[in-house]
């Protein structure tokens, strides 16, 4: 095994067996094959966070979460948000209603479960499931957004 750095006044490499593995040309730094950092990773003055350490964890926050309650990500890192809706719409809803819950993203609507017609004989349950990433600082929230049924929260997950 050889490793051989070289450099020029803006140019240079770090190479293994003769081949080009970093290549640091006019500023620009290109790496071929897998990397390994050990320390902190920064681009254009920006923390760069390996796979494993931005999803290190799940928790289960079904207790502590509630619908149309705005949360805020104060991980300092993307989070992973997996919600688990029920909806529940009763014989007595007329056919055509539609309920239906959203998960919110700083107050937009990012994606919805879909929801259920009601008038069918007995009732009818929907069972559905919202995941997102959530930026650091961002706001997030799960709401029903239309319909007369009841919406209710089985699971909530936050992996970050």
């Amino acid at each position: 095994m050889t490793i051989n750095i070289t450099s020029g006044p803006s140019n240079g490499s770090i190479q293994y067996n003769g081949v080009d593995k970093i290549v640091i040309d006019s500023g620009n730094v290109s790496v071929t094959g897998n990397s390994i950092v050990s320390g902190n990773l920064t681009v254009n003055g920006s923390l760069v966070l390996p796979v494993s350490q931005l999803f290190s964890a799940s928790y289960n926050v079904t207790g502590s979460r509630v619908l149309n309650t705005n949360y805020t990500n104060n991980t300092g890192k993307p989070m992973f948000v997996t919600v688990t809706t029920s909806a529940n719409v009763l014989n007595s809803v007329s056919a055509g209603t539609l309920t239906q819950t959203d998960l919110y993203i700083n107050n937009i609507s990012v994606l919805s479960t879909g929801g259920i017609v009601g008038g069918v004989t007995g009732a009818s349950t929907f069972v559905g499931t919202l995941t997102a990433i959530v930026a650091p600082g961002q706001q997030y929230k799960v709401n029903k957004s239309t319909g007369n049924g009841t919406v209710t929260i089985p699971l909530w997950f936050e992996t970050y």
